[in-house]
């Protein structure tokens, strides 16, 4: 039997989303990777005035909490994942990527067994979406958002980490426009 699994509760209130790469791989070692991501949150704030009030990129994975107020956020979450999915396949291909053909390579063959594809897939499908329904909730999973490159090791303290919002939790600026939470 089918379990449902993890739902959108609310299309138009904020959830915490992880964004996947299939069989985990390191896709986001490179800043211009990192940085597509970014730039495509910033494209999609200014097209359908999304929320970001919480990221980080990893190596292999993207958390994060936004809210989509004037668009479901199915939509936005397909949109995103399919345009990203897209721009790393030519970004793949077109570097200097010294895992290229094994990266490429996984992706097809994960994409050629997934009836949903038509013959590449970047991501896992499951986004984990959760309801953030409370203060207590929210600033838990904004936590866990900024302590993840600190449990990794790559930096000491959160808001030295260039590719997460926890710098604009300090004051600073981030590469992305964050609608900062403060409970």
């Amino acid at each position: 039997m089918k379990t449902p699994g993890y739902q959108i509760v609310d299309q138009h209130a904020p959830h915490f989303l992880t964004f996947t790469v299939v069989y985990w791989i390191d896709a986001f070692t490179r800043p211009h990777y990192k940085q597509l991501l970014t730039d495509s949150l910033t494209f999609y704030q200014k097209k359908i005035g999304l929320q970001v009030h919480a990221y980080v990129i990893m190596s292999n994975q993207m958390h994060l909490i936004v809210t989509s107020p004037h668009r479901p956020l199915c939509d936005w979450i397909r949109d995103y994942k399919r345009w990203v999915s897209r721009k790393m396949r030519i970004l793949i291909q077109e570097d200097v990527e010294s895992r290229k053909v094994w990266m490429y390579n996984l992706f097809r063959w994960r994409g050629d067994r997934n009836p949903r594809n038509d013959d590449f897939q970047f991501w896992v499908q499951d986004n984990c979406p959760k309801y953030i329904s409370t203060r207590t909730f929210a600033q838990q999973k904004i936590d866990y958002i900024h302590q993840n490159p600190v449990k990794a090791r790559l930096v000491y303290q959160a808001e030295d980490y260039v590719w997460s919002s926890a710098q604009d939790y300090t004051g600073k600026k981030g590469p992305v426009d964050v609608d900062v939470w403060m409970y």
